[in-house]
């Protein structure tokens, strides 16, 4: 039997990481990153990726980009694509923005939410009990989730996932903030945290984060009678020490919104055949 490729490998160790999360995590790091670029949330479809992967080329200043999951450094690299059938959900990174996708409460246990790697940004959570929805959200670098404007809709601040204790990045309460997951060791020009969001219980759900280090290389490579161009590198090393359980979110229990008085006819006397005029003299 052929051994398998690295695409194979990698969806092996995300199969694995369902079934047993922390077990996972304690032997590899996962990253993941969506396949083509957009603001919509939702139910997405995994797939191993490659340990090296072109991102991305600069034209005009003449350099290549590329991210190396090394091969033997624990980091197992996997896309996201839409579709699939709502065992996982995606919600996206967006810039100078709020990435967002809805959960409904009755998704089955062991779902789960994912989003690109975090190095500044804050994940938060909201829940509309009477709507039996869960909000997931990628607040770029904790400046733009708004709960004014959720408490609107009628989502409340449940959980804030935060790479600091900035005033600025805090939401609701002092006490649903967790705070400094970008600590100074983990600092690095391409380094990520990947939380992933997995339900536990009927009204539970655990953060998990999975660590990538990221470095930089780059090298100068000289072309016959043409520009020197300059080949960018960030290799990325599993920090399977850092990966652990962030927190353990207990989701309010439903609640039946009453419907407006406006709406209903609650309160009003019972009609009694035709009421007649009173006659005045």
């Amino acid at each position: 039997m052929p051994a398998p490729s690295e695409e194979e490998e990698n969806l092996i160790y995300w199969r694995t990481f369902e079934a047993m999360p922390l077990g996972t995590l304690k032997q590899r790091s996962l990253v993941f990153r969506q396949l083509g670029a957009s603001n919509v949330g939702g139910p997405c479809i995994v797939k191993g990726d490659r340990h090296v992967d072109a991102i991305g080329r600069n034209g005009n200043k003449n350099v290549d980009v590329s991210v190396e999951y090394g091969i033997g450094t624990a980091v197992s690299a996997l896309t996201t694509t839409p579709g699939g059938d709502g065992a996982t959900y995606w919600y996206p990174y967006i810039e100078s923005g709020v990435g967002e996708c809805d959960i409904g409460y009755d998704v089955r246990i062991g779902a789960t939410a994912l989003t690109a790697g975090m190095n500044g940004c804050s994940l938060r959570i909201y829940v509309n009990p009477g709507q039996g929805l869960i909000k997931f959200c990628h607040d770029n670098n904790g400046l733009y989730a708004n709960d004014a404007a959720y408490a609107a809709q009628g989502f409340q601040h449940l959980q804030s996932i935060n790479a600091d204790n900035a005033a600025h990045k805090m939401r609701g309460d002092a006490s649903q903030n967790i705070n400094d997951y970008w600590k100074p060791e983990l600092i690095a020009p391409a380094s990520g945290i990947f939380f992933i969001c997995k339900k536990t219980a009927p009204l539970q759900w655990t953060i998990y984060q999975s660590v990538a280090i990221g470095e930089r290389k780059e090298v100068k490579v000289e072309r016959f009678l043409r520009l020197s161009k300059a080949e960018v590198i960030y290799p990325f090393r599993g920090r399977q020490n850092h990966n652990e359980i962030v927190a353990f979110v207990n989701i309010p229990p439903r609640t039946t919104a009453k419907p407006s008085r406006a709406n209903t006819t609650e309160g009003l006397p019972e009609k009694r055949g035709t009421p007649q005029r009173r006659q005045t003299k």
